[in-house]
């Protein structure tokens, strides 16, 4: 096709004559001139709008062209101005600008690559505004981007951070949690700060529309303890108050048996408390030998689970069995046997003991004194009158120290009965924790 054309046109030239030739040549150049203008035309780009921190800075992103002058150009100027026009933001003499922006614009931005990007620092919230960007080029041409209209939304508080970390994971494991900030300024970055210990990865990227985001990847391994605590990101700026987001951590971890849990023995029995921690909440059961007559209890707080066990006979050996959908754990308790019994057999001994030396000491004593006495006829007469009084005391006072035995043994055993009328569980938990 291209080819006929060529060749139409070729006929076409042949049939002219040298002045027609000529004024279709002029023709085609003038096409072609005002083809490569419009292709090179004044234009830029600027987002719409640019969202920025009180305090902090801001880039706007801009990017311009203009008609190819066919020839280098080296000495342009690049302005900032407010979009009617009436006043300068930024200027590369510092006396041609507004005296509220003078001294916090630059261009960082290369003209020579088209770029025309604006910095503006220590925002304040009069800072609000529409701006356009004029290029002033020596020795051929200026011109303002009317058209191109950009607005600045000086913001007093930043967006809440993004966090995202799986909401429940297994013990062990290990989790990444990523949090995000937005900002505007590249080079007043937000400080990421985790609440759980670790290593972060930061890193930066630049958006759309002079924005900027900041990422922090935590990893970790969990543990039962965190389980139900707040993951909190915090990000920290320069000249605002920080922000955070939190989420609650929830981990899945296999029953463990808490210490604290044991058993007691009661006048009455055996009395047990089994603790155990875990995610879900754990299922107890107790072995204990057939036949034994006991009760059971168990109550859930949360990831804690509180199992009781009373049985009415002395046991020897109590196991706690504790699991749930992560695994299952166990514990083996050996009760005491009648401490209190002990302890009451072991009074009533010394007791008796002490009775007896008493008795066996005075009795020597006596014997010895009888001893010393004149073996007369008259003392035999009194010693015989005597001994029934000597045998007298010695009963009265054997007597005493029965009857003090006996309230004792009375006080020791009215101890063990108020404690074995007191079939109250908690008490056994009570008594287990101390």
């Amino acid at each position: 096709m291209r080819n006929a054309q060529q060749e139409y046109l070729l006929r076409g030239q042949k049939q002219m004559g040298p002045e027609e030739q000529l004024e279709y040549l002029l023709i085609l150049f003038l096409c072609l001139k005002v083809l490569n203008v419009h292709t090179t035309s004044w234009t830029a780009e600027v987002p719409q709008t640019v969202s920025a921190l009180n305090g902090s800075c801001v880039v706007i992103p801009c990017k311009f062209n203009y008609p190819d002058p066919e020839r280098n150009l080296s000495d342009l100027t690049g302005i900032w101005q407010t979009s009617n026009q009436d006043h300068l933001i930024y200027h590369p003499d510092p006396s041609k600008v507004m005296e509220k922006f003078r001294g916090r614009t630059n261009l960082v931005g290369d003209l020579a690559r088209k770029n025309c990007s604006l910095r503006i620092n220590h925002l304040e919230e009069k800072d609000n505004g529409q701006f356009i960007f004029r290029i002033e080029i020596h020795d051929f041409d200026k011109y303002s981007y009317k058209d191109n209209v950009v607005s600045i939304d000086v913001q007093n508080a930043p967006a809440t951070p993004m966090l995202s970390v799986s909401r429940e994971v297994k013990a062990g494991e290990a989790v990444t949690a990523t949090c995000t900030a937005s900002h505007s300024c590249p080079t007043d970055l937000p400080h990421l700060v985790w609440s759980h210990t670790g290593t972060p990865i930061v890193q930066s990227e630049a958006l759309p529309n002079g924005q900027w985001r900041v990422t922090s990847n935590l990893t970790f391994t969990a543990t039962p303890s965190d389980h139900g605590r707040h993951l909190v990101c915090t990000a920290q700026y320069q000249h605002v108050t920080s922000f955070q987001q939190s989420d609650i951590f929830h981990v899945k971890y296999p029953p463990e048996i808490r210490e604290g849990s044991a058993c007691i023995a009661k006048t009455t029995g055996v009395a047990c408390l089994c603790t155990v921690a875990s995610e879900p909440a754990s299922e107890i059961a107790w072995l204990i030998p057939r036949g034994t007559n006991a009760s059971s209890r168990t109550e859930r707080h949360g990831s804690i689970t509180l199992g009781m066990l009373l049985s009415t006979q002395r046991l020897t050996e109590v196991t706690c069995q504790a699991s749930n959908s992560q695994g299952s754990s166990s514990a083996t308790f050996f009760p005491p046997q009648s401490d209190k019994f002990q302890y009451t057999s072991i009074t009533v001994v010394s007791v008796l003991l002490v009775a007896a030396l008493v008795i066996l000491v005075r009795l020597v004593r006596r014997e010895r004194n009888s001893h010393d006495l004149p073996v007369t006829g008259k003392d035999e007469a009194d010693t015989t009158i005597e001994e029934p009084s000597y045998n007298m005391t010695a009963r009265k006072e054997e007597k005493s120290i029965d009857s003090g035995f006996y309230v004792n043994n009375e006080q020791i055993y009215s101890n063990i009965e108020e404690i074995g009328e007191d079939n109250d569980v908690y008490s056994c938990v009570e008594d287990a924790s101390n």
